[in-house]
């Protein structure tokens, strides 16, 4: 191969290019662009010398982590252009962060692209039209099938109710899958649980170990009743058919082939191909994909 290296994009003219074209919809004001710009090249500098992860190292902000923003804000779920833009950028550029580093970043947010107006962060976020949902730390879950029901059991804590916020909303966007690491035993599996249950949404779990095959997931062929060979559909295509939670445990601990035979479903495609049957799956718009991990290096984990 002929090796050609893309740089990462800085240049403020291609980059006012990129941000116009995500909001067009939104028609914004000049000057809000100008501080989604500052603030992005800010957010990068801030992470290369002061900004901390959940694991101790530096954040990695790049284009994914901008479009991400701007597409959540896009679509103007708040139904106020600047409390989306706050959502969709403290959505993507503070839950990878330590929470010793989230002020700083929330001010940058703040400073740039509220131009310090917080005002529009005092109203409540509005439920989406046409929609059943789910009020969880002011955000809107949509509801599942089941009957949502509150586990008298579960404790929320004022550490827990800072990570539940963060994580229903991203929920309430609907589209973006979710990794939450940490040590053993904090509890991640059940922080998703609670949340299914008191949304009514259906939740499968799936354990992952150094053996874990991808018919786990996808499926196999198997002899029916008449003995014929028949393809019987594995746990993850019949959540994606049918719009449940799936809890991917220990996703560091997948060989390979499983974390590439996911790609596509971790991506903006929401859709897995089974080579088996030549099929592409699309993911029911309930559907929503978690994943939980150790830090990289514990127990023979990888980032």
């Amino acid at each position: 191969f002929t090796e050609l290296y893309v740089h990462e994009l800085e240049n403020e003219g291609c980059l006012r290019i990129l941000v116009s074209d995500y909001l067009k919809c939104l028609n914004p004001q000049k000057s809000i662009i100008s501080g989604i710009i500052s603030f992005y090249l800010a957010a990068r500098k801030e992470a290369s010398s002061h900004l901390v992860d959940g694991t101790g190292h530096r954040p990695h902000y790049s284009l994914r982590t901008l479009c991400r923003a701007l597409s959540y804000a896009a679509a103007n779920p708040c139904h106020s252009v600047q409390r989306s833009l706050y959502e969709g950028f403290c959505m993507s550029f503070l839950t990878q962060l330590d929470r010793s580093s989230h002020p700083l970043v929330q001010k940058l947010v703040c400073q740039h692209i509220l131009n310090g107006n917080t005002k529009c962060l005092k109203q409540p976020i509005p439920a989406p039209p046409g929609r059943t949902c789910v009020e969880i730390e002011g955000y809107w879950v949509p509801q599942g099938e089941m009957e949502p029901a509150l586990d008298p059991s579960y404790i929320l804590t004022a550490s827990v109710k800072l990570n539940l916020r963060d994580l229903a909303r991203v929920v309430s966007a609907g589209t973006h899958p979710v990794l939450i690491q940490g040590e053993t035993s904090v509890g991640k599996t059940s922080l998703i649980r609670w949340l299914a249950l008191t949304t009514g949404n259906q939740c499968v779990r799936i354990n992952n170990h150094e053996h874990t095959d991808i018919q786990e997931y996808i499926g196999c062929y198997s002899s029916d009743d008449r003995g014929k060979l028949v393809f019987k559909e594995g746990v993850l295509i019949d959540a994606m058919r049918k719009g449940y939670w799936v809890i991917l445990d220990e996703l560091n601990l997948a060989p390979t082939d499983v974390l590439e035979a996911l790609n596509r479903l971790l991506d903006d495609n929401r859709e897995l191909f089974v080579a088996e049957t030549q099929e592409v799956i699309k993911a029911h718009p309930r559907f929503m994909l978690f994943a939980t991990q150790n830090p990289p290096g514990l127990y023979g984990g990888r980032k």
